[in-house]
């Protein structure tokens, strides 16, 4: 029995140096991060092939364009010596040009099995009565890797209208039985994606002129699920250079085209995040110009009370214009902003018609406060996952309904059963929609990424779980409740802090409208 797969994800910078050595790398390695961390990542590979590794490296740092990634295969060597299979994928980090992800997976399994597999197919003429007994015990191992691994290996015949074998990672992987594979090979079409099916069979033909096909498609489980499949397959000739067998191995990539559909969704949103801060910034601009002009003409009308108060309530509106292009600069910035000390009440209360606007016109949003904790949290990240909370309950309210927010403190009780928080005081902000609710298998997926029950452009999976990073990298929690055909309540708990307030600035710096004006110096 063998262990199945690992994987790991590091990065290297353009030099080829690995900068990031997670423990996942280091087990797999058995290298720790004082000594991988700064090292070419080719001194991890096997002497014979550091050459081809270095060589892909530096293509990619001179020519790789973002969401394009790089598959090879080499032969790796731990610190003790011992080498390994893996196969490497190299694409440019969506948030550093400067740096590559490569995830490494060890799949010194799948080549043992492919070359046992290949030895035991050349051999296969030449098997004496003494070798009877050992080819017994190699076919002994070989069915114990395949049947353990989670790649799916099959073997046909010429014209693969019947199945010699299949091994039990097809029933892991098609969610379909082995027996309905023997007994029909080529049922397994009934599962390829409606979309991919017509090309599947095209590749199929080029079994009749006996030639290896590589091909990737998608199928459809009998639950619903949608998985991507590398398949590949190889003909074995006799002597006289007829064909004998097709043998293949078919594999689960699903992960690898998440990854790639990520680095492509991300540079997508970063791409929305500078137009709406080049937007905010630009906004903010004209809404300078004209406080400048009011505040010019108040002066002008000192003695007219009432077009001084006509003028002062232009400059209000402008000024919550300026707070609306605060808010947008907040989730336009690309890099993290320190912590401030906040009060949770007044930011709830500011950030108010944004989310008004997120949920909606339809939407009733109701914000209700109980308190005014002081907490210690990234503004801009607050926001962003009230705003995210908002969107998520205008599309699970259908036609019409309630969004409740509630600012209050939460006390866990001493001996209470809750694995993620001691007991004790918190601040608590409660997000409550009258939406469609949630079904169990639905709620225990909610933290996924990239896990939406939307439509494909209409959601991208990631809005609950950056709440749950937030949230924890804030030192708090997430409470999910929900009941189909009630709504769902997500309750977000803070550690409460006594410190002072955080005096930010409100001057043209960072992009804000200066909040005094010459009438706040006059009688208004």
């Amino acid at each position: 029995m063998t262990a199945p797969s690992a994987a790991a994800t590091l990065q290297i910078d353009c030099e080829g140096r690995v900068v990031s050595w997670p423990d996942a790398a280091r087990d797999m390695f058995r290298r720790t991060p004082a000594t991988a961390l700064g090292r070419p990542l080719a001194e991890f590979i096997e002497p014979r092939q550091r050459g081809a590794c270095e060589n892909v490296v530096s293509h990619l740092c001179r020519d790789a364009t973002h969401g394009s990634v790089h598959t090879m295969e080499l032969l790796a060597e731990r610190a003790d010596g011992s080498t390994f299979h893996v196969e490497c994928s190299l694409w440019r980090c969506p948030n550093d040009a400067a740096r590559f992800d490569v995830l490494v997976r060890d799949i010194t399994d799948r080549v043992r099995v492919e070359q046992d597999l290949r030895q035991q197919l050349r051999e296969f003429r030449q098997i004496s009565a003494a070798q009877i007994q050992e080819l017994k015990q190699s076919q002994a191992r070989f069915m114990d890797i395949a049947e353990t691994i989670d790649e799916v290996f099959w073997m046909a015949d010429a014209g693969v209208t019947r199945m010699m074998y299949i091994s039990p990672g097809y029933e892991r992987v098609w969610g379909r039985s082995c027996a309905s594979l023997y007994e029909d090979p080529r049922s397994f079409l009934d599962a390829v994606h409606p979309e991919d099916r017509e090309r599947v069979r095209t590749v199929l033909l080029c079994q009749r002129d006996g030639l290896p096909f590589d091909h990737e498609y998608r199928v459809v489980r009998p639950d619903g699920t949608v998985l991507w499949i590398w398949d590949r397959g190889f003909p074995v000739r006799n002597p006289d250079g007829t064909i004998h067998r097709y043998i293949g191995v078919a594999q689960d990539i699903s992960a690898r085209k998440m990854s790639e559909a990520a680095v492509r969704r991300q540079e997508t949103l970063d791409a929305i995040g500078h137009m709406t801060g080049g937007l905010a910034h630009d906004f903010n601009n004209v809404l300078g110009v004209v406080v400048g002009h009011l505040d010019l003409i108040g002066l002008a009308i000192a003695d007219n009370e009432l077009a001084r108060e006509s003028v002062g309530r232009a400059i209000d509106a402008a000024l919550r214009g300026s707070r609306l292009a605060r808010r947008l600069l907040a989730l336009a910035r690309r890099e993290p902003v320190e912590r401030r000390i906040l009060a949770l009440a007044d930011a709830v209360l500011g950030l108010r018609p944004l989310l008004q606007h997120a949920a909606g016109p339809d939407i009733d949003l109701r914000v209700h406060v109980t308190g005014n904790p002081r907490v210690s949290v990234d503004p801009g990240d607050l926001d962003a996952a009230l705003i995210n909370l908002a969107v998520n309950a205008k599309a699970a309210i259908q036609l019409g309904g309630a969004v409740t927010i509630t600012v209050s403190e939460f006390e866990i009780p001493m001996g209470a059963a809750d694995h993620s928080l001691p007991a004790g005081v918190y601040a608590s902000i409660e997000v409550a929609d009258t939406g469609v609710g949630m079904t169990d298998d639905v709620l225990r997926r909610i933290g996924e990424p990239f896990f939406t029950t939307r439509p494909s452009r209409e959601g991208t999976g990631l809005g609950v779980s950056m709440i749950h990073a937030f949230v924890r990298q804030s030192g708090g929690a997430l409470r999910v409740e929900s009941k189909p055909g009630i709504g769902s309540s997500f309750r977000i708990l803070l550690p409460v802090t006594s410190a002072p307030i955080t005096e930010t600035d409100d001057g043209w710096g960072d992009g804000v409208l200066p909040r005094a004006s010459v009438l706040s110096r006059t009688q208004r």
